[in-house]
């Protein structure tokens, strides 16, 4: 069951695109989320995943957490969903995470961690060799995510959808 995710303090200002997710994502499909502070996006996510029946989905949470009370409220807000056992905590620098999976590994990747126009070209590379469907992102607005956003993927190669972007490799 989805609880009111707005209790979680944080950035997460894009349900449409993961209510669209949440649709598309097939049963037994990974799906990581690079920058997911307390966790308001990716137990949201993962909840209506599971709502949807589709409870053999696996969820990576990668981020840095600089502070170790941060990752302890992401983790009780895991437990809170209901979705603890559907998400796997990666606290490392998502270029080191990235690097573990494999090509296709991942149905989707979400990009939400650092917003320096290099990290968010490498990001968007590693991730695009690890993804079979979705290449998405957060804070289009900002000049650094658009330009970088803009040499990997091409502009007019992506949609918009409200504060985000997403790429469909399909």
């Amino acid at each position: 069951m989805i609880k009111n995710d707005s209790e979680i303090s944080g950035f997460f200002d894009f349900k449409i695109l993961y209510d669209q997710i949440a649709e598309q994502i097939p049963n037994g499909s990974r799906f990581a989320e690079v920058g997911v502070f307390r966790g308001a996006s990716l137990c949201y996510l993962a909840s209506k995943v599971k709502e949807l029946g589709k409870t053999n989905c696996q969820f990576y949470a990668i981020d840095i957490w600089k502070g170790r009370s941060d990752q302890n409220i992401f983790f009780a807000n895991c437990i809170e969903y209901g979705v603890a056992e559907m998400i796997r905590p990666i606290r490392a620098l998502s270029s080191i995470a990235l690097l573990h999976f494999p090509a296709n590994y991942l149905f989707s990747v979400m990009i939400d961690g650092d917003h320096r126009e290099n990290q968010t070209v490498k990001d968007v590379k590693m991730s695009l060799h690890r993804t079979t469907d979705i290449v998405c992102g957060h804070d289009i607005h900002l000049p650094s995510v658009r330009r970088a956003v803009d040499k990997t993927i091409g502009e007019g190669n992506y949609d918009i959808i409200g504060n985000c972007w997403i790429y469909r490799k399909m």
